[in-house]
């Protein structure tokens, strides 16, 4: 099974390090910029710090600065913010911590469209004792971004679920 058309289940499980107990997939329709939203939620029967990962796609900034600059500054735990790179696909990254106990990694293509990784922590689990996520949000955003760009530029699905 794909989870949200993206990825094989198995990939993401044995690369997260956890179980997908749901996922839900929103493809919204625009002329110029379609957007799409995935959000996939850990098995809470299964031991794991995160809860979720939600993955937005669509235009990256409306007054033309860059989104890349929009989100870090706007993050004041931007501390260990660090760029990264995708081999084979154009653009830029960033990882970092949020201030709402996620991690969050972000890609900005050359034509202004961005996608959006953010991996929420547990409530029950203190970010001291989380492992550094960013491995694998970076490895995710390399692993999605030109399926997902295609996805979201395809015939609307609308809101697709599973399980159902």
């Amino acid at each position: 099974m794909e989870i949200c058309n993206l990825l094989p289940a198995g990939e993401f499980e044995e690369h997260a390090g956890a179980q997908v107990e749901r996922f839900e997939l929103s493809h919204a329709p625009h002329d110029t910029y379609p957007s799409l939203l995935c959000t996939i939620d850990y098995d809470r029967a299964v031991q794991s710090d995160f809860d979720f990962l939600s993955v937005r796609y669509g235009k990256a900034s409306h007054d033309g600065s860059s989104s890349l600059e929009q989100e870090v500054s706007q993050s004041s735990g931007n501390s260990k913010v660090r760029s990264f790179s995708v081999q084979e696909l154009e653009g830029e990254g960033v990882s970092y911590y949020e201030d709402q106990g996620a991690y969050a990694a972000l890609w900005e293509f050359p034509d202004g469209r961005g996608l959006g990784v953010l991996l929420s922590i547990r409530s029950t689990v203190s970010r001291d004792s989380v492992e550094d996520p960013r491995e694998f949000l970076e490895w995710f955003v390399g692993r999605v971004a030109l399926r997902v760009s295609e996805l979201a530029a395809s015939p609307v699905q609308g809101s697709t679920s599973y399980p159902t």
